[in-house]
């Protein structure tokens, strides 16, 4: 399997012995496993995504978290901590937009049928359940993850470039976040005229506080990974020293892209070798080594007058 799972299941990361998969769901490229590991003396699981190329989170997905943290809970009395894994890519998108774009056009043509056939409003109503019924999935894995929190250390490692809607809101909901230097967290939905809803956002709130939460969650700017740990968001940052790969364009473009993804394996693996190790440390060392930013030292990105400012631009030009 290609993706953070390799690493994981290799013998590149000094002082990690693997015990064995808890929970494993594939689906075409897509992957989410779960396993036991040792380190620094504690017992504990990493869980790892991939889904390339964008690595969005579909119906099948969400189902694999909520069924793949259920055995985790489970297991709870011999786990001291849970890391969430995935990719190092350029980009982390949000939810499946495509997925429900489609599920949205068919639902339409339906609601047109049963509208000319005169249909109840209580009829039309159900014809979206689809949409409550994943907004409910992204609320309970919010409430998973915190029911876990209560048993385990929960640390998310945020690696690659910047993340969109849910693949930030997932990593949110953790106690504590390891941030990639190139990375970035940008809750898009607001552009396109929706709202954060997997509950990731709260988290950002309690994390950030309500005004920085209201800008990331209100005006849709990208913040970067040094903004992310000065309001409290990313508890560390590692360095990455290198860039993100480029694809090249040449008179041959099967191999232009066979090249790139070559070079994204190498470099998710180099990645990793550096966060990986940040990540354990974080589950595993004590409570009091771990840096936070208290509410009087946390930056603030922008003022409330700013901020509705841009909002009232945006939908004003």
């Amino acid at each position: 399997m290609k993706g953070p799972i390799q690493l994981v299941r290799s013998d590149r990361v000094e002082g990690v012995t693997k015990l064995g998969p808890i929970y494993e769901w594939s689906e075409d490229k897509a992957y989410l496993t779960i396993d036991q590991i040792t380190y620094g003396g504690k017992q504990g699981a990493i869980l790892c995504y991939y889904n390339p190329p964008v690595h969005q989170v579909g119906n099948p997905g969400l189902d694999a978290y909520l069924e793949g943290l259920d055995k985790v809970f489970k297991k709870r009395d011999a786990l001291e901590f849970l890391i969430f894994y995935g990719a190092n890519d350029p980009v982390h998108a949000g939810g499946d937009l495509k997925e429900s774009l489609n599920k949205l056009d068919k639902t339409l043509e339906i609601k047109k049928i049963k509208v000319s056939d005169g249909a109840s409003a209580e009829e039309i109503d159900k014809l979206f359940e689809w949409a409550d019924n994943r907004l409910k999935k992204g609320i309970a894995l919010h409430g998973t993850i915190r029911k876990l929190a209560e048993h385990m250390r929960v640390v998310a490692i945020c690696g690659g470039g910047t993340r969109f809607g849910g693949s930030a809101e997932i990593p949110l909901m953790a106690d504590f976040l390891v941030g990639d230097s190139r990375s970035g967290m940008c809750f898009s939905e607001a552009m396109i005229g929706l709202l954060p809803g997997w509950a990731g956002i709260a988290r950002a709130l309690i994390k950030s506080g309500l005004i920085n939460a209201e800008y990331m969650a209100m005006t849709s700017k990208e913040v970067k990974a040094n903004q992310l740990k000065e309001i409290g968001i990313y508890n560390a940052v590692v360095d990455i020293p290198f860039s993100f790969p480029k694809r090249q364009k040449t008179d041959d473009p099967a191999s232009d892209k066979a090249n790139y993804l070559k070079a994204l394996d190498t470099h998710d693996d180099d990645t990793g070798l550096l966060l990986l190790p940040k990540g354990l440390e974080l589950a595993t060392c004590a409570l009091k080594d771990i840096a936070k930013v208290n509410s009087t030292d946390r930056r603030t990105l922008a003022t409330q007058q700013e901020i509705t400012r841009q909002v009232t631009r945006r939908k004003n030009p």
